[in-house]
């Protein structure tokens, strides 16, 4: 059954944080064009660095270059077969998930197989996935036990190593909240304005979350790459409003002088708080821009409801506190 983009549209910032992830995109209006301007590139480091931790603290990310770059081709055929429905199961299970009535919701660290196309996309909803879509896929969810190569990323001794470090908390007890990939399409792959990612999710403001940004291909200022706001960690939680997505006022988006561009080469990573600001720009280029991005908590981190004292929205969210944008 067809359904049509108009039907499948539900505005990601209309749903507390757009956390309910529908099969299409309702996209959204361009972007400011100088929302993303920055002032400096990021400083690659290697995971023997012994000052990760502080340039962590301090800055709120590091980025570490060519990470993964000896198995990136792996990665990259994993994700083409995910991407492709050539992952049976993995597709299996994302027919599974659209056949319900409501679209999946990742605020509480269900890793649930998914797919989501940019805007105007028509999906034919009972097999969502398709080789002659695959160029419109802008996001993958709930992947990584599908492929092999994808777990053993996942499972790095290095990285598992590191993000026990930032969490302050043994290896053992580290929880993958989320896993996604962020694929950016060419000429028009929309923009993910600056927001920070604990305001989406069903977690503790006080709790500790570490990202993981892992470029498939390469990253560059013209496909869209990250950019940081240095520093930003430490502002606490900004208000996030229901605009374009749900997000930071633009006019409370940072200054130039605070962004630093994070390009990266194929394998390349970048680990951040989950308190720190970031987004990325429309990616103008006639490439895409890959990428996979895992979020850990500590284990046995309690769930509470948005509307709670310390819930996402309680805290983030700009309407609740009586702000405006």
């Amino acid at each position: 059954m067809l359904s049509s983009p108009g039907e499948q549209k539900r505005s990601a910032a209309s749903e507390s944080g757009g956390t309910k992830q529908s099969l299409v995109d309702s996209g959204c209006e361009p972007h400011p064009p100088h929302l993303y301007d920055h002032s400096d590139l990021a400083t690659p480091r290697a995971f023997t660095d012994e000052d990760l931790v502080r340039n962590y603290d301090r800055d709120g990310f590091i980025v570490i270059e060519d990470a993964f770059s000896k198995c990136i081709r792996e990665i990259h055929d994993a994700l083409d077969r995910l991407c492709t429905g050539n992952n049976s199961d993995f597709g299996a299970d994302v027919c599974e998930v659209a056949s319900r009535p409501e679209p999946p919701d990742f605020t509480t660290g269900d890793r649930i197989p998914w797919v989501q196309y940019e805007a105007g996309t028509p999906v034919d909803v009972v097999r969502p996935l398709q080789p002659q879509l695959t160029p419109k896929i802008r996001k993958l969810m709930g992947f990584s036990d599908y492929e092999p190569a994808i777990r053993a990323i996942v499972k790095d001794a290095r990285l598992v190593h590191l993000v026990s470090r930032l969490l302050d908390c043994p290896a053992e007890e580290l929880h993958l909240f989320q896993d996604m990939s962020l694929l950016k399409p060419p000429r028009g792959g929309r923009e993910k304005p600056w927001h920070q990612d604990k305001a989406f999710f069903n977690i503790g403001a006080e709790r500790q979350v570490v990202g993981c940004w892992i470029a498939v291909n390469e990253a560059t200022l013209e496909n869209a790459c990250l950019r940081m706001q240095r520093g930003g960690h430490l502002l606490g939680p900004l208000h996030h409003f229901a605009d374009r997505d749900y997000q930071i006022c633009d006019t409370n988006s940072p200054c130039r002088d605070d962004v630093v561009a994070v390009p990266l080469r194929p394998g390349g990573l970048v680990l951040f708080d989950g308190m720190t600001p970031h987004g990325t720009p429309t990616n103008s280029s006639d490439k895409c821009r890959k990428a996979l991005q895992f979020h850990w908590v500590r284990r046995g981190v309690e769930m509470i409801k948005p509307d709670e004292p310390n819930g996402r929205t309680s805290v983030f969210g700009g309407d609740a506190n009586g702000a405006s944008c």
